[in-house]
Order: structure tokens, then C-alpha cells, then sequence
């Protein structure tokens, strides 16, 4: 913060300024570094923060929206991790957020990205082993072994920056940056039917077989993936038991009553409060660096004067 400053103050200085500058966009990031520096460590942890990675924006009815991993030199090869058809219609499609078989992976050589390019929030996911990379210039920092991390970031345009409170350069300072864990960066783990909540029978069989479905495509492609299975699964369901009612009613019987864990936003997930806390903390650790970037300008400015005082 104190770089952008100095530059602000340089412009100004020179050329001066019709108005203050106004933040459009916004992009935070949170680093992981593992204890012992290696590719098969970091690798894990960035798996860790795309699989557990949950947004409350829908990022699944539009196509652009959804999960992909991006690589290549200006990252236009895109794999996405749910199958979709432009020769099915949306209806058709919808089964592949149930099915497992087309599901994929990311890639860890790859960027996990969710949410289009134009949205107003993009999340990313990556091993981070370059920096300061100009793709136009084919230049790029290549990290020390003990530099590389994982990282995920978080990139915000209006009106999300304004949503926020963020108008001028001056704002940032302001910023509580822990309200951003709970907005941008929430993690949670999958749950699961336990065997011995389950009666012999076909229900717990029919039960069984489909957590089993639901364990593999969690750890194909992840939670949003997760989460969007359970919601077709709950729709698909509903639109089964509306067509059964009449005829139940007709009968005089009553359909038993489901089982309805996970109401919350969440659904079925249960917060990962370790990894919740730590980047918490890091965000906190981010505030204080924006406001002593602030804080040193205001010095620097003090200074000069004082120095031109004496002299």
C-alpha cells in the first residue's frame, strides 16, 4: 500500500488531479506455505482449498459461472469439472450434476478459477511457483523453492467493491478484512450418513449407495460440485413426490416424512473451522499491513514538511 501511494503522490505532484482516484476492482489473496518447502506438500494444500472451497453466489446455472481449471500461456485451455452438453438441453444437462462418471479433477499444474470473468467476483485457486509474470513480454519471476505457496484469491468489481464500502483509495484503511473470511473465503467439510444411523433394509442400502456417489464426486470435483448435486437430488425428489401425491391422496395414504439435515445455507457441509480461523487470521494480518502502509505515508509526509521547514 505505501508502493501505491508513493506512486499516487508522485502523479499528483506532477500532473495533479481532477478528482481522487476510485477503486474499481479489488484482489485479495491468502498464501499457504507449507512447513517442508516441496511440490507434493503445496500440491495438497492447494487441492485442500479448491475441494473445501464453498461460495453463496450461484456459480452453476450459468455455464461461465462454473468450476474449470484454466493453464496454458495466456490460460485459454479450460477443462470444466461438471460435464455440460451445448447439444442437450438444460434439463438434460442437469443430470450430469448428479452423475459422477464425467466428472474431472483440477489439474495441479493448472488455476482452479470459479466465476465468469466479466461477474462481479472470480475466485482462483493455484500453486504459485512464478510472480511479477507480463504475459505480453514472456517474463515472469520464477520462486525459490521456499516461496512457492497456495494461493487463493478473490478478485471483486463494482459493485461488489462499493457493497463494501469502497469507494476511494482512503476506504481500504477502513476495511474490516475478517468480514471477508465469512463473504469470499469459507471452507467446509462434506457429511456424510453414518452406518449405524441406518436400519437394515433398502432405504439404508439405497442410502449408502448414494453417499457413496456423493463421497466420489466431492473428491472429484469438490464441494460446489457436492453442492450442486444435493440441490438436483432434492429437486429431483420433489418433483417425484408432487407427481405421487394426488394419487396418494386418492388412496388415502400420506408419503413418510423425509429426513431434512442441513437446512442452512450450507446444506449438508459443517464449517472446516481450522482452516476458517487461519485465514481469518491472515486476513486480519492483512489489515493491519494496509493501515501501517497508510500510516507511513502520513509519516512521509510529515517528514518532508518538517524538512522543508528546517531548510
Amino acid at each position: 500500500m505505501g508502493a501505491v501511494l508513493k506512486a499516487m503522490a508522485a502523479i499528483e505532484a506532477r500532473y495533479g488531479m481532477e478528482r481522487a482516484p476510485v477503486v474499481s476492482s479489488v484482489e485479495i489473496s491468502v498464501d499457504f506455505t507449507p512447513r517442508v518447502p516441496g511440490d507434493l506438500e503445496r500440491a495438497k494444500i492447494a487441492r485442500v482449498l479448491m475441494n473445501h472451497l464453498l461460495v453463496e453466489q450461484d456459480v452453476i446455472t450459468n455455464i461461465r459461472d462454473r468450476p474449470r481449471t484454466v493453464w496454458g500461456r495466456d490460460q485459454r485451455s479450460v477443462a470444466r469439472l461438471i460435464y455440460d452438453s451445448k447439444h442437450l438441453t438444460a434439463e438434460e444437462n442437469t443430470r450430469f450434476l448428479i452423475e459422477t462418471e464425467r466428472d474431472r479433477a483440477p489439474f495441479t499444474d493448472g488455476t482452479l478459477e470459479i466465476g465468469a470473468k466479466e461477474g462481479t467476483v472470480r475466485w482462483r485457486v493455484m500453486d504459485k511457483v512464478i510472480d511479477r509474470q507480463n504475459v505480453r513480454a514472456g517474463t515472469c519471476v520464477v520462486l525459490d523453492e521456499a516461496e512457492k505457496r497456495a494461493r487463493i484469491e478473490v478478485t471483486l468489481a463494482q459493485p461488489e467493491v462499493e457493497a463494501l464500502g469502497i469507494t476511494a483509495l482512503s476506504d481500504l484503511k477502513h476495511l474490516n478484512f475478517t468480514r471477508l473470511q465469512g463473504r469470499y473465503f469459507r471452507f467446509f467439510f462434506p457429511t456424510f450418513t453414518g452406518d449405524a444411523a441406518l436400519d437394515p433394509g433398502r432405504k439404508s442400502a439405497l442410502q449408502l449407495w448414494q453417499d457413496r456417489q456423493r463421497a466420489i464426486k466431492f473428491g472429484k470435483s469438490g464441494g460446489l460440485s457436492l453442492k450442486a448435486m444435493d440441490r438436483a437430488l432434492a429437486e429431483q425428489q420433489a418433483g417425484i413426490k408432487r407427481h405421487a401425491l394426488r394419487d396418494l391422496h386418492r388412496r388415502g395414504l400420506r408419503l413418510p416424512a423425509a429426513n431434512r439435515p442441513g437446512r442452512g445455507p450450507a446444506g449438508s457441509f459443517v464449517a472446516f473451522e481450522e482452516l476458517n480461523n487461519r485465514t481469518r487470521t491472515a486476513l486480519r494480518n492483512l489489515g493491519k499491513r494496509i493501515v501501517a502502509g497508510f500510516e507511513c505515508q502520513v509519516e512521509g509526509e510529515v517528514g518532508a514538511a518538517e524538512g522543508g521547514q528546517e531548510g
